[in-house]
């Protein structure tokens, strides 16, 4: 009895400790908290990246360049195609499956063309040529319904199924708008034509000719336009002000009496400039500087338009390499404007997505003097700048190129290609040129007329081979810092690894592997905000587990998963147009951005881009958009028109004003990411719902963190470090606003970064507590960013604006009546002042908006 006595009160002891040893381990995990991994996800990590788009003359990005106009040297226009032979091919002529792209006939007569064949499928899929031949002739419609038909001469005869793809360089005006050559100028004089003559530091082909007859002749172009409206839209999108010059190369031919008049201003306004020259019998350049006036974006709103009027009596005057924008620029060739927007958001990555699928190799590393536009699809071009260009851009912002290359190429000009880059390479010391063969070769939306198969096994056959010879030409050790990205698919709804494992198979040789990850593509209408708010951040293309299932797959391979582009996609579903902006545009939108680009690279993705840094919004009308619904979730139709301010990050560039989505690529790419040598740590547990964690350490041994939280309330989270030293401190930066989460920036900043809590050291000593406002995105530095440690964490529930004003424009001096440099020769008499509408059509916008076409096998990006 005793013994049992002894036993009982023994383990009724033993209990009683054991369950005082599980509650105090509860205890301490309770208060763990999000748990930092002490092993890295990825290593260097470069920051969130942007993309760049197409240059355009209307919208925000009319202001990327130096020189506001297109094809300034009125060169010719490139236009690419692959044709997949359909049947009844013989040996001297073949037919193209669809007439979507036609061109005027003739126009490719003399190309060359190079015939490309892939055998075998998935792991198996192998690109190769029969050899190469010449286009002989080219009917749009001279096939069966109306089809293209090609004649050749080749030692080979074109197979069914054959890739036959090429590039050829002409001469056309704006189809429907401007009847005479060159593309991007506005010209329906019959008497201004284009003759093979240069100005002699000109790398190009051919000039502007103006034939005289004692009547004026005026050819324009038309720039920071509204489409269909010469009046303009809301806001300019240029603003010229400070020194801006004006200049072309001008000569007289066997002239009598010849003079060159040259303006530029606002239609309906005062000329800003206007000048006229007398030209001699040799080449020279007529250049002059005036102080632009502009103040504001929203004062005067009209187009914009240089001309060039020639008048004499016989004979001929001509024109080429004009030149109108700022004096002065940071980054040659880019705005002042451009490169001050992307050196603050400090992008990781710049991917240039511009549409040079179909350029020919000579026009994509051309300079400005010797390059035309390019397209491909039909008439549609678009004014590009060059490889070179590019790469200037992003050795003055600090970031990594990712180019988009043409995919109509023959094997010696791959080779080229890759010779150029290698001497970039040398030029620029980058460590890495990502390379990617066209853009979404999977939808037809987007690879247009030089679409191979939408399979990922038949195109990245083609890439691979490609990739191939780029190398070749770039030399021994190329592939060290020449890096393929291969063409994958994200798929959406329920999501599913499809087309990025099927790409996978035959682009072993990839680095990356890439996708774009869009997320909530509908919002129907809801009753609260915070319904909203719960369908954005709830979105399953934002959640870490399908992006694990990406990287895993690919890592089995040694490859890395790569985020092209990304961002909200909400263009379906029956919310007005207020309440989708106010949702993907709003105050919340940067902490799901900062979401998708947390996860990810908690995932092991190390390159993650948004979409896109410059454009207005995307417009359709109701029942015409592109269908999307969520399931059986959200499915209503949009209102007519639909317009959602995406997908650009900035909503202009000469006042820098971001949208909350720039916001977060600014905060974390300058206040969590402090570095190019640090790398990312996930967490490896979190007792936290709605709320997502990531932390950043490098030599200095400092953590910093970032933290969205999802959730409705705001929260104090508590943060472990694998070590106690270095830890977030002081007060947190965050996403502030200044009425609601419903904020956006499209007129004022009522969305920016500014101070939020402080940083509360503790519970343990490899802990703090940081506070986190209902959605919301922070950011605390090691070391802290300013002030001491609070002692009780307080988030903030409604975040108040930064004290840092908007940046506004200061006014440039008023115009002078006169230019302030004076030319040689002496200009004559002013003509004058008011410039006038060229009697010609409204320009047409060049088709440059990412349209969310989706190819038969997948509805996601």
């Amino acid at each position: 009895m005793v013994v049992f006595t002894y036993m009982k009160s023994y383990t009724a002891g033993l209990v009683i400790a054991l369950l005082a040893l599980t509650l105090g381990v509860a205890l301490a995990q309770s208060n763990n908290g999000a748990v930092i991994s002490s092993s890295p996800e990825v290593a260097n990590l470069q920051g969130v990246g942007i993309n760049l788009y197409q240059w355009t003359f209307w919208d925000a990005s009319a202001d990327y360049l130096q020189n506001i106009l297109q094809n300034p040297g009125f060169e010719p226009s490139t236009s690419g195609r692959v044709v997949i032979v359909p049947s009844g091919a013989t040996s001297t002529a073949f037919c193209d499956q669809n007439n979507w792209y036609p061109m005027p006939s003739g126009f490719y007569t003399g190309a060359t063309f190079e015939d490309v064949y892939v055998t075998g499928t998935v792991s198996n899929a192998v690109a190769a040529t029969r050899g190469s031949g010449t286009i002989t002739g080219y009917s749009p419609t001279g096939c069966a319904s109306s089809t293209p038909r090609f004649t050749y001469t080749a030692s080979f005869t074109i197979k069914v199924g054959d890739y036959i793809r090429f590039h050829m360089a002409g001469n056309m005006g704006n189809v429907g708008y401007s009847t005479y050559a060159p593309v991007g100028w506005w010209n329906s004089d019959s008497r201004i034509t284009l003759v093979n003559d240069k100005e002699p530091s000109s790398s190009g082909v051919q000039t502007l000719d103006l034939a005289l007859n004692g009547s004026a002749h005026a050819i324009s172009q038309y720039q920071d336009t509204q489409p269909g409206s010469y009046a303009g839209g809301p806001n300019n999108w240029i603003q010229v002000t400070g020194s801006w010059t004006v200049s072309c190369w001008i000569k007289a031919v066997n002239a009598a009496s010849p003079s060159v008049t040259l303006s530029f201003g606002r239609i309906g306004l005062p000329a800003y400039f206007q000048q006229s020259y007398t030209p001699t019998a040799n080449w020279t350049k007529y250049s002059s500087t005036f102080n632009g006036s502009e103040s504001s974006l929203t004062a005067n709103v009209a187009t914009l338009q240089f001309q060039v009027v020639a008048n004499g009596a016989s004979g001929d005057i001509r024109v080429d390499d004009c030149f109108v924008g700022p004096t002065n620029a940071s980054v040659p060739s880019w705005s002042p404007d451009m490169a001050k927007t992307l050196k603050a958001l400090n992008p990781g990555f710049i991917r240039d997505n511009q549409g040079a699928q179909g350029d020919s190799y000579a026009n994509f590393v051309a300079d400005d003097t010797g390059r035309g536009v390019a397209g491909f699809s039909g008439s549609s071009f678009s004014w590009l700048y060059n490889v070179d260009q590019f790469f200037r851009l992003n050795a003055a912002v600090g970031s990594t190129p990712w180019i988009v290359i043409p995919v109509v190429l023959t094997d010696a000009e791959y080779q080229a290609l890759g010779a150029y880059l290698a001497k970039e390479q040398a030029l620029y010391g980058f460590s890495r040129i990502l390379i990617e063969w066209g853009n979404e070769m999977w939808n037809g939306g987007s690879c247009g007329g030089v679409c191979y198969s939408y399979q990922g096994d038949q195109y990245s056959a083609v890439a691979k081979r490609d990739f191939n010879s780029i190398l070749t030409g770039a030399g021994a050790s190329s592939g060290n810092y020449l890096k393929w990205v291969a063409g994958g698919q994200y798929g959406a709804y329920s999501p599913s690894t499809g087309q990025i494992t099927t790409v996978q198979t035959v682009a072993n040789t990839a680095t990356y592997i890439d996708g774009a990850p869009y997320y909530l593509f509908c919002l129907d209408t809801q009753t609260a905000v915070a319904n909203d708010m719960s369908l954005l951040f709830g979105d399953e293309n934002l959640q870490e587990s399908y992006m694990d299932q990406v990287t895993s797959a690919l890592a089995s391979d040694g490859q890395q998963f790569a985020v092209y582009e990304g961002g909200p996609s909400t263009w379906w579903g029956s919310a007005s147009n207020s309440e989708r902006n106010r949702t993907i545009a709003g105050a919340g939108s940067a902490a799901s951005d900062a979401e998708l680009a947390l996860n990810l690279w908690t995932s092991g993705t190390p390159i993650v881009n948004l979409w896109n840094l410059a454009q207005t919004d995307f417009v359709c009308n109701g029942a015409s958009c592109p269908n999307f619904p969520i399931g059986n979730t959200c499915g209503g139709t949009p209102p007519n028109p639909m317009s959602a301010d995406m997908w650009g990050v900035v909503h202009d560039l000469p006042t820098g004003l971001l949208r909350p989505r720039g916001l977060a690529l600014q905060l974390l790419n300058n206040y969590f990411i402090t570095s190019r040598t640090g790398s990312f740590y996930p967490t490896s547990s979190s007792t936290y719902t709605g709320v997502t964690v990531g932390a950043w350490h490098d030599s200095h041994n400092l953590w910093n963190v970032a933290i969205v939280n999802s959730n409705a309330n705001p929260q104090n989270i508590v943060v472990q470090f694998p070590s106690a030293n270095g830890l977030p401190a002081g007060t947190v930066k965050q996403i502030n606003y200044t009425s609601s989460i419903a904020d956006v920036n499209e007129t004022s900043a009522l969305v920016t970064i500014g101070n939020g809590s402080k940083v509360v050291a503790g519970p343990n000593a490899n802990q703090v507590t940081i506070p986190v406002p209902a959605y919301g995105l922070v950011v605390a530095q090691g070391g802290g960013s300013s002030g001491g440690a609070s002692s009780t964490p307080t988030p903030t529930a409604a975040p108040k604006p930064t004290a840092t004003p908007t940046p506004t424009p200061v006014p440039a001096p008023t115009p002078s009546a006169t230019p302030s440099a004076t030319p040689s020769p002496t200009p004559k008499a002013t003509p004058p002042a008011t410039p006038k509408a060229s009697p010609t059509r409204t320009p047409r916008p060049v088709p440059w908006r990412r349209w969310p076409f989706r190819s038969s096998n997948s509805n996601a990006g």
